[in-house]
């Protein structure tokens, strides 16, 4: 499965359904981001929560501007690992808009090897039996997680896409970036200037319909597909970015009082993350 495959890399999502004129929202602030671990919970669970709990306003169209990053993805980073991104760090946070409202933050560090990743959404528009879905997911070098805040469990698995690309002779001759893309068969559509970003446009075929993902320095900041669990098209749009930020290895531990269950339960729902690199992908 692609979820299989693709373990161990990064998550954003997107359009279809918009009309491409979203409201403007406020710019956030460039102050510096509350890394501290929030109490997670499961991506698999669905829990019912107020509507008032949950943002929905549609995202601002407009991207922040792209910070200068010279460098490419490297093949290795100044310490000789596998390097995903350009950045050492940073945090990038996503707003929803289409068939689904909600925001997803990405906080990295180690050049894309360690994430931890929080989302929230909900089908828009809302109505009496709408369900917030709320997920945690913690990648590292050798192990990924989704957490679940309800049986305070951590499920593990193995960080299959690093251990094949070691593994590999493309290990020393592409960027576990292009690694992961070449093995998920994604398709390099194009070149595209994104509002600044310099980005390159991959497409991959799931039973919804196409997904497309817009690369830049290794980090997805745009995603259009179908999120089929829930028949919705939706886009996750990027909102703000921080990069080389200093960012605690607390971050990327599972909380105290989790036990770890491995292998993890069968598939269940979880939100639209399928860009290549997703710690916890969609079962499309």
């Amino acid at each position: 499965m692609l979820a299989t495959l693709l373990s161990g890399m990064m998550v954003v999502a997107a359009t279809a359904c918009g009309d491409g004129k979203a409201d403007d929202a406020p710019q956030q602030s460039n102050a510096a981001p509350d890394t501290a671990a929030k109490p997670p919970v499961s991506v698999a669970n669905i829990d019912k929560m107020p509507m008032a709990t949950i943002d929905t306003t549609r995202p601002s169209s407009k991207m922040p501007p792209a910070p200068a990053v010279d460098q490419a993805v490297p093949i290795r980073t100044p310490d000789g690992e596998p390097a995903r991104y350009a950045m050492k760090s940073g945090r990038l946070t996503f707003r929803y808009d289409g068939d689904l409202r909600g925001e997803r933050v990405v906080t990295f560090d180690d050049y894309g090897l360690k994430e931890y990743t929080e989302d929230r959404f909900t089908q828009f528009p809302m109505n009496a039996m709408s369900d917030i879905r709320d997920g945690i997911s913690i990648a590292t070098p050798t192990e990924r997680f989704s957490l679940e805040a309800q049986t305070k469990t951590a499920y593990k698995l193995p960080n299959i896409a690093m251990q094949n690309y070691l593994a590999s002779d493309s290990a020393s001759k592409m960027s576990l970036t292009d690694y992961i893309l070449a093995r998920s068969q994604a398709k390099r559509i194009k070149e595209e200037n994104l509002q600044g970003y310099a980005t390159t446009m991959y497409e991959i075929a799931s039973p919804g319909g196409p997904v497309r993902w817009w690369y830049w320095k290794g980090i997805v900041i745009r995603e259009e597909g179908e999120y089929t669990q829930m028949n919705k098209h939706h886009t996750v749009m990027l909102q703000k970015i921080e990069l080389n930020i200093p960012v605690p290895e607390s971050l990327f531990q599972i909380p105290a009082g989790y036990k770890i269950q491995t292998p993890p339960p069968p598939p269940s729902p979880n939100p639209p993350s399928g860009a290549p690199g997703a710690p916890a992908a969609p079962q499309k």
